[in-house]
């Protein structure tokens, strides 16, 4: 009867002390000394204790049962283990923190990645105010999911960098141009030509010099250098072979083989010379190894590209692929292109098709090259090819390869609206967006400061991300006049990110690339049709005549 009396009293004792400590006005601390049993001054046993250890434990266990029954009976959602009574300090603190919290502790949604208002104030207590639960399931505190409170559904003001469109034209005076040759020259100016000469003179020598065993009458054996005039004669034959269709090279220029014999080639110059400066063009030095025999020339091709023409405010960034299917490490795989297989050229255009960019893939960089730098390699491509285009209010267009709610918040802060498609499966997307089952024609979007993520079903979910205008939807026409309902990002996607596809197309009709093993010389015949496509796009603006890129 005795040991009841005094269990009685332990149990009124520690529900006293947990009053005590969820009480605003106690400041006194009720764990300051609740050492082992029998260390309590104030405790004083009516009966006999049993001093056996089985004793002890039992005493020990009971305790602690008690001690969690008083925690979910004043409405604390607390859990402990055995490291979490050993010290008295330690167990004081987490109540009292936990009671803290409970008071000022904003709304926790039900469901993660919904949103909640900021204008509802419900307490904790509230949700957790339920039936008590017997087997102490109960969470904690922390372990609530809380609203992301940088996701809302308001509309925020669309900022306006003040695009300068009266600058958008050609930078040089083309008044006294009027033949295409004045335009090519532009965009495949003369000094790149004599230095194209300079490399492939310094390459046919060292080749004809090496120890390398060759026949007698090898073209290998003599090398007479070439000038810029038959360079340039050698560039038209092979834009005009890209007009015609030969199995063998040499028959172009063969007497014996009328039915593809063509007489211009052989008047220019003859086949073993053609070939000869094939075998030995060159656009680098001849210490270059790898992507750096052609990432010099690329860099020249599209400073001066950029240099000769401002773009317009919207611009369109994808990634090109260059047929070749011989042996190359970095050589890539993309199933959407037609070439399939090839080498990989990340391109910034405008909304038109200009080539005002470009970046070949060159395999995965070496980690010194990242040194200092912060950001996934989507967003430091992307930056980089923007960099010379950055903080004057261009609006850029990419596909949801490169788009994540970072990036668009790193170009909003250097003054460039961004839209295009977004992953699901990015890290920043609203839970709640990603996750939403919409049936078709519904339209759900969020924001984040001045990133705007939507989602629109049509025949299967599209999410898209934007900074340059608020998410809606609009009724639009197709081109046989039929009206329906599409989200508004969408149908500014589709009008303005076709620059690469065009680009593609017009280069792809008479491309002068042909199959070889060294990969560089195909790159540089690509440059030079990316030359002449860019040349056509401006003689055409320009001068206003309808002219076919064939003709030109």
């Amino acid at each position: 009867m005795a040991s009841r009396d005094s269990y009685e009293k332990e149990q009124k004792r520690i529900q006293d002390l947990f009053d005590a400590a969820l009480t605003s006005e106690s400041s006194h601390d009720p764990f300051e000394d609740d050492g082992e049993f029998g260390s309590d001054t104030d405790f004083q046993p009516s009966g006999e204790v049993s001093s056996s250890s089985e004793g002890e434990a039992q005493a020990s266990q009971m305790r602690h049962k008690q001690h969690r029954t008083a925690a979910v009976s004043s409405g604390e959602s607390t859990s402990y283990s055995s490291s979490d009574t050993d010290d008295p300090d330690e167990l004081s603190n987490h109540i009292i923190q936990s009671s803290e919290i409970s008071v000022n502790q904003e709304p926790a949604p039900l469901v993660p990645g919904v949103f909640v208002n900021d204008e509802e104030n419900t307490n904790v207590d509230q949700v957790t105010s339920d039936q008590p639960n017997p087997n102490n399931t109960s969470p904690r505190v922390s372990d609530i999911p809380l609203a992301n409170e940088s996701w809302s559904h308001t509309i925020a003001e669309i900022p306006d960098f003040n695009f300068d469109s009266s600058q958008c034209a050609i930078t040089v005076n083309v008044d006294d141009m009027n033949g295409v040759l004045d335009f090519f020259y532009l965009a495949f100016p003369q000094n790149y030509i004599e230095y194209l000469v300079n490399c492939t003179n310094s390459y046919g020598n060292a080749l004809c010099n090496s120890n390398r065993p060759h026949t007698r009458h090898s073209r290998k054996m003599a090398y007479r250098e070439v000038t810029s005039e038959e360079i340039m004669k050698f560039l038209g034959l092979s834009l005009l072979k890209g007009h015609i269709n030969c199995s063998k090279q040499r028959n172009l220029f063969s007497l014996s083989d009328p039915l593809y014999y063509h007489p211009i080639f052989s008047y220019i110059m003859s086949g073993r010379r053609y070939e000869q400066i094939l075998r030995c063009l060159y656009a680098s030095e001849l210490e270059a190894k790898g992507e750096n025999k052609v990432v010099k020339f690329i860099d020249l091709m599209t400073l001066n590209l950029r240099k000769i023409y401002n773009a317009g405010k919207e611009l369109s960034l994808d990634e090109s692929l260059l047929l070749f299917r011989g042996r190359l490490h970095f050589r890539q795989y993309i199933k959407s292109k037609k070439a399939r297989y090839g080498i990989k050229f990340y391109e910034l255009t405008t909304s038109d098709g200009y080539v005002l960019n470009m970046k070949m893939y060159s395999g995965k960089e070496a980690p010194e090259q990242n040194l200092g730098e912060n950001g996934s390699k989507t967003e430091k491509l992307v930056l980089r090819l923007m960099r010379p285009y950055l903080l004057h209010g261009h609006h850029l267009f990419m596909d949801n390869y490169y788009n994540s709610v970072n990036l668009s918040q790193k170009l909003i802060d250097l003054k460039t609206h961004c839209t295009g498609t977004l992953r699901a499966n990015r890290r920043e997307n609203p839970v709640y967006i990603v996750k939403k089952k919409l049936k078709r024609g519904e339209h759900v979007w969020a924001r984040k400061n001045k990133v705007y993520v939507s989602k629109w079903k049509d025949k299967r979910p599209v999410m898209m991300i934007t900074t340059g205008q608020h998410p809606s939807i609009v009724k639009v026409s197709n081109r046989f006049g039929k009206r329906r309902q599409k989200d508004a990002e969408v149908e500014l996607y589709n009008r303005y990110m076709s620059g690469i596809d065009r680009s593609d197309q017009m280069i792809s009709y008479y491309s002068c690339p042909r199959k070889t093993i060294r990969w560089y010389k195909k790159v540089l015949f690509h440059l030079l049709d990316i030359a002449v496509w860019n040349a056509y796009f401006l003689y055409k603006n320009l001068r206003k005549q309808r002219l076919f890129i064939s003709l030109y």
